[in-house]
């Protein structure tokens, strides 16, 4: 070996490593930040989740209290057609149960069941 192939080997290793150095360089901060997405829509997910779960357990819950909760426009969309109908009938619309239970609210255990799909669709529980 001479000294112009040790000074191509040298060219070579040299930009090699200044190519490999700005690829890193790049990459990294966007996986970086991809993973920071995903942390906060997990969060975020999760914290209205737990939102609507407060408002459900409310001790005198009735539906207007979830349709006047400011995160009610992220449920509204989610919620299946028929339920969201439910939930947004007209102040007057009575609900009969046939064998109503001291304490049950159909509200409730209906938007219960679609906050637990919802937590599923979302993949919040393992």
């Amino acid at each position: 070996m001479d000294l112009n192939d040790h000074i191509v080997t040298a060219i070579i290793a040299g930009v090699t490593g200044l190519i490999s150095g700005v690829i890193g360089s790049l990459v990294a901060p966007w996986i970086g930040w991809g993973i920071e997405k995903k942390r906060r829509k997990l969060d975020a997910r999760t914290k209205l989740v737990a939102r609507w779960r407060e408002v459900l357990g409310a001790e005198d819950f009735d539906r207007s209290m979830i349709l006047n909760d400011p995160t009610y426009g992220v449920l509204a969309p989610l919620l299946d057609a028929k339920e969201r109908k439910q939930v947004q009938r007209p102040q007057n619309h009575l609900i009969v149960e046939a064998y109503p239970t001291r304490g049950h609210n159909p509200d409730r255990t209906m938007l219960l069941h679609e906050v637990a799909r919802i937590e599923k669709l979302w993949k919040l529980l393992d």
